[in-house]
C-alpha cells in the first residue's frame, strides 16, 4: 500500500497585478530564492488540460542546498570523504493548484517543509517571479468547520472576535454574501474587524448558530440566516472559507483560550508520491465537498 502523507487545503490569494495567467507563469518560472541557508524553487511543473486555461497546475516546492556535500567511503584507503555536490535536493513537497476554486492542496513534510513554511515560500517565489512589482500572493487556510465548532462549543464566554478578509474570487458563501457585496460595492481590497467584550459582558455572537446551520443543511434545504449576519460574524465565517484569517478569544472555565482559523486547517491523507492527475482529482473532490458543506456559489 502506498505511503500516505497529510495534505492541507488553502486558497491562493492574488493581489495587485497578479492574475490567474500570471500566477501560472510564476509557477512555471525557474525563480529561486534563498532563506535560512537553503534555496527554494518550483520543479516538475505540469499543466493539466488546456494549456491556455488549465484545469490544474501540479508541481513540487523543492528545498535544496546551493553548496551541498556528499559523504562517501574510499574503500581502498579505508577513509570517509566529502565531495562537493551543488544544488543537493533536501526535500520536495508536491502540490496541486485548482483555478476553478482558487484552491491549493499541498503536502506537509515533517521537519523539512511544514505547512506554514510551504505557504511562506510559495508566496516568496510567486512574488519573486515579478520582482515583487505590483503583485501580492498568499495562501489562506480553509478551516475545518467541525473542528472549529467543537472548540467553539467548549467556550463559556467569547470576549473577542477578530478577522482580516479580502474579496473572494470566484466563490462566495450564502452566510456572508452581504459582506461580499459590501466589499465589492466599496472596492475594498482588505477589511480588518476586531470586536471586544469583557469577562463580565461577553460578546453576543451568533457565529456558533450560523456554523451549526451550515453543518446541518441539506441539498434540498440550504441554510438561510434568519436575519442579516453581523459584520464580525460574517468576517469570521468568510475567513474560515479561505478568504482571510480570523480568531475567537474566550474563556473555558477560568482558562483564557484563543481559537484561530489557521490552526483548524482542513486536510486529507493521500499518497506521498502522487501522480499529477490523481492528486488533482482527490483535491477537486475535497474542494467540491467544501462547497457543498458551506453552500459556496460562484460569483
Amino acid at each position: 500500500m502506498p505511503r500516505q502523507r497529510m495534505y492541507y487545503l488553502g486558497r491562493v490569494q492574488k493581489l495587485g497585478e497578479l492574475s490567474e495567467a500570471s500566477l501560472v507563469r510564476a509557477l512555471q518560472s525557474a525563480t529561486t530564492i534563498e532563506a535560512n541557508n537553503y534555496a527554494w524553487t518550483f520543479t516538475d511543473v505540469v499543466l493539466g488540460g488546456n494549456v491556455s486555461s488549465p484545469e490544474y497546475v501540479f508541481g513540487y516546492l523543492s528545498k535544496f542546498r546551493p553548496e551541498g556535500v556528499v559523504r562517501a567511503v574510499d574503500r581502498e584507503r579505508g577513509i570517509r570523504e566529502e565531495h562537493p555536490e551543488p544544488d543537493l535536493l533536501v526535500e520536495s513537497s508536491p502540490f496541486v493548484y485548482v483555478p476553478a476554486f482558487s484552491g491549493i492542496a499541498y503536502q506537509h513534510v515533517w521537519n523539512a517543509i511544514e505547512r506554514e513554511v510551504f505557504a511562506r515560500r510559495f508566496k516568496d517565489l510567486v512574488e519573486g517571479a515579478f520582482d515583487r512589482f505590483f503583485v501580492g500572493c498568499g495562501i489562506e487556510p480553509i478551516a475545518d468547520l467541525r473542528s472549529f465548532v467543537a472548540r467553539l462549543r467548549a467556550l463559556e464566554k467569547i470576549t473577542e472576535i477578530s478577522a482580516k478578509v479580502h474579496p473572494p474570487n470566484p466563490l462566495f458563501g450564502r452566510a456572508w454574501k452581504d459582506l461580499r457585496d459590501y466589499l465589492r460595492r466599496r472596492a475594498t481590497a482588505e477589511l480588518a474587524v476586531r470586536e471586544k467584550g469583557t469577562e463580565n459582558t461577553p460578546i453576543r455572537t451568533a457565529v456558533l448558530q450560523h456554523l451549526m446551520g451550515l453543518l446541518e443543511q441539506t441539498d434540498s434545504i440550504p441554510y438561510e440566516p434568519g436575519e442579516p449576519v453581523d459584520l464580525p460574524d460574517a468576517a469570521l465565517l468568510m475567513a474560515m472559507d479561505g478568504y482571510g484569517r480570523g480568531a475567537v478569544h474566550g474563556l473555558e472555565g477560568s482558562a483564557s483560550v484563543t481559537i484561530r482559523t489557521g490552526e483548524m486547517q482542513k486536510s486529507f491523507r493521500f499518497d506521498a508520491s502522487p501522480s499529477a492527475r490523481e492528486l488533482y482529482e482527490e483535491a477537486r473532490r475535497v474542494l467540491e465537498g467544501v462547497n457543498r458543506e458551506r453552500d459556496l456559489g460562484h460569483v
